[in-house]
This record gives structure tokens, sequence and C-alpha cells, in this order.
């Protein structure tokens, strides 16, 4: 009977042992793990410390090596949907019309098209463009083009 007793204690420490560590780890505050790094306090050196170097190409072709990080664009607003606080940004610019580009959700939505942006921005998802949808054969069939759509952290206007 004593080296079962000493058995039963010894599980009965393993258990005691496992709440105690559990009721230790689960009372650290929230503060302690922030949700989201807040931007507006960073200078733009910190943010330019974070920005990850980047094409236009090779972020269409992969995405995933870069959603969520931090970049630095320049480019001209293009199409403006204030309704939704959108804008096209045209990284390149051709003569007629915006070449590479991207939908930038803006804090604020006092931009016009023409401005010269720069800045930082988080890069969201990949979204289709236009509504060039179409029903074909009994399937929706979309446009097949891809746009980066990023979340605006600091932007300023060059030429306001």
């Amino acid at each position: 009977m004593g080296k079962l007793k000493k058995v039963g204690i010894g599980f009965g420490i393993v258990i005691l042992s496992f709440f105690v560590l559990a009721a230790i780890g689960g009372s650290v505050p929230d503060s302690e793990y922030p949700s989201e790094i807040d931007y507006d306090e960073m200078s733009n050196s910190q943010l330019s410390a974070m920005a990850v170097d980047w094409n236009y190409r090779d972020l269409l072709r992969n995405f995933d090596n870069y959603e969520n990080d931090i970049i630095f664009v320049d480019g001209t607003v293009g199409l403006i949907q204030r309704d939704i606080n959108s804008l096209t940004l045209c990284t390149e610019k051709d003569t007629f019309r915006c070449g590479d580009k991207m939908f930038v959700d803006v804090n604020e939505n006092n931009w016009l098209e023409d401005d010269q942006l720069s800045g930082f921005v988080k890069i969201k998802k990949l979204t289709e463009t236009g509504s060039a949808n179409m029903f074909t054969g009994g399937e929706w069939v979309g446009t097949g083009e891809y746009v980066p759509q990023v979340k605006e952290i600091r932007l300023i206007c060059d030429n306001c």
C-alpha cells in the first residue's frame, strides 16, 4: 500500500502544479499582448525600418510573402471612392492609363485625382478588379485581374 500511496501523491502534485501554472499564465494582463501596433505613434524612420523591399510583379506573384507587411509607396491618385474611403493609387502610369495600381483604404478622404502621394501602407489582400463580371454557361466569370489592396498608415501629398 505504501508504494501505491506515493504514486497517488505524486500524481496529485503533478495535477496541482498544472492548475497553478495555468492560473499564473492566464493572469497576464491583455495590455502586455497588444493586438494591433499603433502606427500613429511611430516616426517615419521607425516605419521605414519596418518597411520591406517590394516590386509590383513579385507582390502579385508571391502575395503570401507580403501579406500584412509595411511598404513604402509613391504614385498618383486615380479613381476616388469617397463613400467607402478608398482610392486607386497608380504606382506606374503610362500616358493614358494607370498601369500598376493598388486600392488604398484611406484614413481621411481628402485627396483629389492627380495628387502625388507617398508614404507607408500595410498590405491586406488581393482584390479582383472591376465589375466586368459576366454570366457565361451557368457560371460567373471575373476579369481575372487582381490588384493589391492596402491600408494607409501614413500618406502625404507631394504636390498639394
